[in-house]
């Protein structure tokens, strides 16, 4: 994939989940302790991080997208911000197809990946 499609999908992923979260729960993007790498997880909508910031929604709408405040590249809450720093963190593996993180660096889906892809589509995941 090239850099401007890649960055296209990033930028879409984000906005999506700041304006299409169920009303229930929101998204987090934060630090994993044990891989000291950025995780989206779903959360029941009084949950959540304490060091997170929420992504400010156009329309001044509740947002639905909590980040950990140093993911932001400049204005806190500013989704320009996100997809600028994710982008400098991520994006030459995005552009490669590297969406797994293992033994500490990003490399293609194996078997293993795809297998678990695979079953939780099956199990009503899509």
């Amino acid at each position: 994939m090239d850099d401007n499609a890649a960055f296209g999908e990033l930028s879409s992923l984000l906005l999506s989940f700041r304006d299409a979260a169920p009303d229930s729960h929101s998204v987090v993007i934060a630090e994993w302790v044990d891989l000291y790498e950025p995780i989206v997880a779903l959360y029941l909508r009084d949950k959540g991080r304490a060091d997170c910031e929420g992504v400010i929604s156009p329309s001044g709408r509740a947002t639905r997208l909590h980040v950990q405040r140093d993911y932001f590249r400049g204005r806190k809450g500013n989704v320009d911000s996100l997809i600028e720093f994710l982008w400098d963190h991520l994006g030459s593996n995005l552009t490669r197809a590297e969406f797994s993180f293992r033994d500490g660096r990003y490399a293609a889906f194996n078997s293993e990946d795809q297998a678990f892809i695979d079953s939780a589509r099956r199990s009503g995941g899509e």
